[in-house]
């Protein structure tokens, strides 16, 4: 038997696995790849996230092709893994992710702390949280994207390599110019213009 698997063949990996659900030694590997592929369809999505294998619903959850209903279904999942690997999912709306800060486990709540792409006012409602292993975690990461965000503005101001215009006969030298993104508009800055008549 091949025993090369695929990842991007989730017909084949289906047929495969339905073929010989019991015995066949890549079965879990086969169903991990699936749960976690993005072409996968949402129907054998939601099968996986009812696994009695807890590291194939984590596939599911943080899988960005996984239906809003399932991973409504996952926030609720009692391995706590699960709902961690949720947090992860880029593309699971805002207000989901609020509701893991109501989350009792505190493993959970360290993982979303810790978290980066976890929406500011979920790490602004952990940094309040009672618990100081929480609540510093998440201080440490708001920090983070506030360093990031400042880091990206001072990257924004930046040289652009000069530029050379032929308007009727006329090169003219756009030197020293400066791009700079000021309230989401992008402003081109001249410092200088050097304007020099082409010699017929």
């Amino acid at each position: 038997m091949n025993t090369t698997i695929d990842p991007n063949d989730v017909r084949s990996l289906l047929v495969l696995r339905e073929n010989d659900v019991s015995t066949h030694p890549y079965n879990q590997r086969i169903s991990y790849i699936i749960a976690g592929n993005p072409r996968t369809c949402p129907s054998v999505l939601q099968k996986f996230a009812e696994d009695v294998r807890y590291e194939i619903r984590c596939r599911v959850a943080e899988n960005s092709s996984s239906p809003l209903d399932t991973l409504i279904q996952l926030l609720k999942d009692p391995h706590p893994a699960v709902r961690v690997a949720l947090s992860e999912n880029r593309c699971a709306p805002d207000w989901l992710l609020a509701e893991l800060v109501e989350d009792d486990d505190l493993d959970v709540l360290y993982n979303l702390a810790d978290n980066p792409h976890m929406p500011e006012f979920a790490l602004c409602s952990l940094a309040e949280h009672e618990s100081p292993y929480v609540s510093e975690r998440a201080k440490i990461t708001l920090r983070k994207i506030h360093n990031a965000k400042q880091h990206q503005s001072m990257n924004a101001v930046g040289e652009v390599s000069k530029l050379k215009l032929l308007v009727d006969g006329t090169e003219i030298l756009q030197s020293t110019t400066r791009v700079v993104h000021k309230n989401g508009a992008t402003l081109r800055v001249f410092n200088r213009l050097a304007v020099r008549q082409q010699n017929s």
